[in-house]
C-alpha cells in the first residue's frame, strides 16, 4: 500500500520537515465528526468527558492543532472505534 501525503504550510508548531520547508499533514476528520454525532450527539459532551473544552476539540477536529496519542485511544474508548479502524478515523488524508 502506498500513502500520499499532502501538506499546507503552517507556522504551527506541530510542523515536519519536508526538503527544507515547513509543512503540516492535513487529515479528514468528516468520518470521526459523524461518529461522535452518532455515540455523543454533540461535541461539548465528548469534550467534557475526555477534559477538554469544545473550543479546543473543535481546533483538533479542524486541523488547527493535533490529536494527542493518548488522545486518539481515549477517543476510540468512548466512541467504540475498533483497533483496525482507528487509521480511517483519525489519519485519513484530506485530498
Amino acid at each position: 500500500m502506498i500513502i500520499y501525503l499532502q501538506f499546507r504550510k503552517t507556522k504551527q508548531k506541530t510542523k515536519e520537515r519536508s526538503n527544507g520547508n515547513l509543512r503540516k499533514c492535513i487529515f479528514d476528520y468528516q468520518k470521526l465528526k459523524g461518529r461522535i454525532v452518532e455515540k455523543k450527539e454533540k461535541q461539548e459532551n465528548l469534550a467534557n468527558e475526555i477534559g477538554i473544552t469544545k473550543t479546543t476539540l473543535n481546533y483538533k477536529l479542524n486541523n488547527k492543532i493535533a490529536f494527542k496519542q493518548s488522545e486518539i485511544i481515549v477517543l476510540s474508548n468512548l466512541l467504540d472505534i475498533p483497533r483496525d479502524e482507528i487509521i480511517e478515523y483519525f489519519f485519513t488524508l484530506k485530498v
